[in-house]
């Protein structure tokens, strides 16, 4: 047992290193292209490639020998720029960033589980569809908008009343939190409460809570006992998907709020080219994605014994001669592609295999059911109406299934929104941005100049003035 979990343990840390490693080179390689793009400068495909390899390889060196490096930051009310060890930094960046993603993570396992549990309870056709319909809108929500939009409320409120409800930016270990946290729980509240309410429906018919009903428990303890446990993975597994959500959006709404952690800090030195500074604040992240699933696997067996007992069935490699002997086998079998050539002649003989007993079926059939086969022809020529009917009845229930499925129907709605936005955003939107800089704003030709929709608008006389 003690073997089996060293070498589960050694195989996870193996593959995080590598998954990091790519990270690395991966930003590396991202930041290169990006900045000889706005350098104007050439960007052949093998140079970059290697310039990424050198930077990963002296990173990771660095990183052995315990050296962050050092970063410019900006200090002070005249944002006075100035070098400091970058390892002194990034403990505080991560420690600010983690209690905003904790506290997301919690509130939407939390709401969204409830939510879910209470919606499958009450079996309700309008509450579920309620439901579906609020969390496409909280996942597609972009966190932008979702944080523009709280900073505006509160600033009307507060322009209305003279009573501020909630800070909109800045650091603090008290209301601050609140809006951030909002805006990063949101998607994982949709997210959690739409998995959920499809696992808990499926509870709730199980057979073993009929019993319990039928023994006379009351229903609290059925909610508590049999309904909840079989349905918390769902809920980790949620929270594990939305976690990915809430890191990529996590820069977007650090910089909206002020708060100094690991996305804002991502993003300005993204901003001044400190290539080595960022790359290791993403690895940070990509570190704190692999604790948290590994946390989550962790959670699983804990939580549903079913697991615990396939891991103790489950027969493990003799020892690591053998584990290392498949791992090279399956590694020559990739490289080579053996198993793809084997499968590819399976599949071949099998097709040789299926077209010789048709033919030799048919050939059969052709010579006893001669005559059948003629009488059922002249049977079949007058159901052409049938077919027809056959026909519309089946695109009737295909247009049927298409309007009883709002998710479908949304999702459109919104592809075609966002084709509307590619195709004509340019002539919506007055300023049209080149590079990062504000100075570089080049005003564009405005809608009412072009008037492009002219050309489909019936033409009216004008009146005289």
């Amino acid at each position: 047992m003690e073997m089996r979990v060293l070498r589960h343990a050694l195989r996870r840390l193996l593959t995080a290193i590598v998954v990091l490693v790519a990270i690395s080179y991966l930003s590396f390689l991202a930041q290169d292209l990006s900045l000889r793009a706005r350098t104007h400068r050439s960007a052949p495909a093998g140079e970059a490639l290697w310039e990424a390899a050198r930077q990963t390889g002296g990173l990771w060196a660095n990183l052995a020998r315990g050296d962050l490096g050092s970063v410019v930051v900006e200090r002070g009310q005249w944002q006075v720029r100035r070098t400091e060890q970058f390892g002194e930094l990034l403990g505080a960046y991560f420690v600010r960033s983690l209690a905003l993603l904790l506290l997301a993570m919690i509130l939407g396992g939390l709401i969204g589980g409830v939510v879910g549990l209470l919606a499958a309870g009450w079996r309700r056709k309008g509450v579920a569809f309620a439901l579906l319909t609020l969390s496409i809108i909280g996942i597609s929500t972009p966190s932008f908008f979702l944080g523009t939009l709280l900073q505006w409320v509160e600033i009307t409120f507060y322009r209305s009343t003279g009573v501020r409800l909630l800070p909109v930016g800045g650091f603090g270990w008290d209301a601050h939190l609140v809006l951030p946290v909002l805006v990063l729980a949101a998607r994982p509240i949709a997210q959690v409460a739409r998995l959920s309410f499809a696992q808990f429906t499926t509870i709730f018919g199980a057979d073993y809570v009929r019993t319990a009903h039928a023994k006379g428990l009351r229903a609290i303890v059925i909610w508590l006992r049999h309904i909840t446990p079989n349905g918390a993975t769902t809920v980790l597994t949620a929270m594990g998907t939305s976690l990915r959500f809430s890191l990529s959006s996590l820069p977007v709404v650090e910089y909206m709020f002020g708060w100094p952690g690991v996305g804002k800090a991502l993003l300005d030195t993204l901003n001044s080219a400190q290539m080595g500074a960022a790359t290791l604040l993403l690895l940070s992240m990509g570190a704190l994605f692999m604790v948290v699933n590994l946390a989550l696997d962790v959670a699983y067996r804990l939580i549903d014994p079913r697991l615990r007992d396939a891991e103790q069935e489950m027969r493990p490699r003799d020892g690591w001669r053998e584990w290392l002997g498949g791992l090279l086998a399956d590694l020559g079998s990739f490289l080579t592609l053996r198993r793809w050539r084997e499968r590819s002649a399976a599949l071949q003989d099998e097709r040789i295999r299926a077209q010789a007993v048709g033919e030799l079926a048919t050939g059969l059939a052709a010579e006893r059911d001669a005559e059948s086969d003629a009488k059922q022809a002249a049977a079949h020529i007058g159901d052409g109406d049938e077919v027809a009917a056959l026909r519309g009845s089946r695109r009737r229930e295909w247009l049927t299934a298409l309007l009883a499925n709002p998710s479908l129907l949304i999702g459109a709605a919104l592809a075609l929104l966002l084709l509307a936005v590619v195709c004509f955003g340019p002539a919506l939107a007055p300023y049209r941005v080149v590079g990062t800089d504000p100075d570089c704003r080049i005003l564009a030709t405005s809608l009412l100049e072009r008037r492009w929709w002219l050309m489909f608008w019936p033409s009216t006389p004008r009146p005289p003035r």
